[in-house]
This record gives C-alpha cells, sequence and structure tokens, in this order.
C-alpha cells in the first residue's frame, strides 16, 4: 500500500534539484532581490550575511587632503565569511565622481571588498557617489556595489555658491559641509 502523500510533496517524478539557489530564480530583477536580502543582517548582530561588525569612525584625512579616513581597524562579514580592514588615512576620493554642484546635498558611500586593503584596485575601500539633490531628504545613497560591505557614507553639503569637485576640493575645505556616518549594514532607506 503506497504511504499517503502531504499537501506540500513534490509530485512524483518531479526534479527538486531545479528548485534549489540560483537555479529557481530564473529572473534576474528577482534574483537581486533574494541576493540583496540574503545580504541584509534582519535582526542579527553581523554575525551572518553582509555587514560590519565594527564601526570605521570615517573622518577627513589628517593631511588635509582631497581624502578621508578609516579611524579603525574593523572586522565585517561579506557572504557570511568574516573579513577585516586596518585603519587607514588619506583614502582618495576617485575624481571619476566628477563635480557636485553649488548649493546641493549628496551621500558618497564607503564600503570595502573581500580583500580589505584601501590602496587595492579592486575589492579594496570603494566611494560611491549619490544621487545630487537640494534638499537633504532627497539625498539618498547609492546601491551597494557588488561583493562589497558597507562600512559607512559622509553627505557634503556646498554652500554660499560653492562646488565640490571629487579628487581636487579638499574634504574639509571651509566653504563645504561634510558630516561623517559609520554603518554596520547597508540602510533600507536612506
Amino acid at each position: 500500500m503506497a504511504q499517503p502523500r502531504k499537501f506540500d510533496d513534490a509530485p512524483v517524478g518531479s526534479r527538486t534539484d531545479k528548485n534549489k539557489g540560483m537555479d529557481a530564480t530564473w529572473h534576474e530583477s528577482f534574483r537581486r532581490v533574494i541576493q540583496s536580502l540574503n545580504s541584509r543582517v534582519l535582526g542579527g548582530a553581523g554575525t551572518w550575511g553582509t555587514a560590519g561588525i565594527d564601526t570605521a569612525g570615517l573622518a577627513a584625512g589628517t593631511s588635509g587632503t582631497k581624502g578621508i579616513k578609516v579611524g579603525s581597524s574593523i572586522d565585517y562579514t561579506i557572504d557570511g565569511v568574516v573579513y577585516s580592514l586596518a585603519a587607514d588615512n588619506d583614502i582618495a576620493i576617485p575624481a571619476s565622481l566628477g563635480e557636485q554642484a553649488e548649493d546641493t546635498f549628496c551621500k558618497y558611500l564607503v564600503s570595502v571588498g573581500t580583500n580589505g586593503t584601501a590602496a587595492a584596485s579592486a575589492g579594496g575601500v570603494t566611494i560611491t557617489k549619490g544621487n545630487t539633490v537640494e534638499e537633504l531628504a532627497d539625498a539618498k545613497l547609492p546601491d551597494l556595489p557588488e561583493e562589497q560591505c558597507a562600512i559607512g557614507y559622509f553627505t557634503i553639503n556646498t554652500t554660499g555658491g560653492y562646488s565640490y569637485t571629487a579628487g581636487v576640493t579638499s574634504i574639509d575645505d571651509a566653504n563645504i559641509a561634510v558630516t561623517y556616518a559609520d554603518l554596520v549594514s547597508m540602510p533600507m532607506d536612506c
């Protein structure tokens, strides 16, 4: 006599290997949503997913240059694997981020990859520019780059008719206002 089937049993003869992982999410945008949710720490303490375990202590670089610093060494996770980033000073803000118009706000996301070295061309500290707007409430962080962990962001407010040019204008210039925030995971709406 055959065993009775439960309501959620797979049909007899069906392949269940297609229901695992990436093969089950055939649509690219749907797959991205699943990856993003997997990378967020939902109620956790940085022990899984993608998150910082410590705070970076972002600030202006100390030599008065065009960069920022990570004030303290941190541990962070990417896809559940723990990595470390040493404290570093004068991390260059890439000139490729261009100019921020006068009398605007913009948030710049600071993230780190798997090698934790700021000077590295791949996998190190990455600075990504958000949207440039006239009201702080409308300034949003950009999307987190692939295989990166958000460690903080800084907001630049250009005032008094002055603009900011990445890689040219000093981050501690008196004509711009800069605020720093440390992150342990990517905020939902910021």
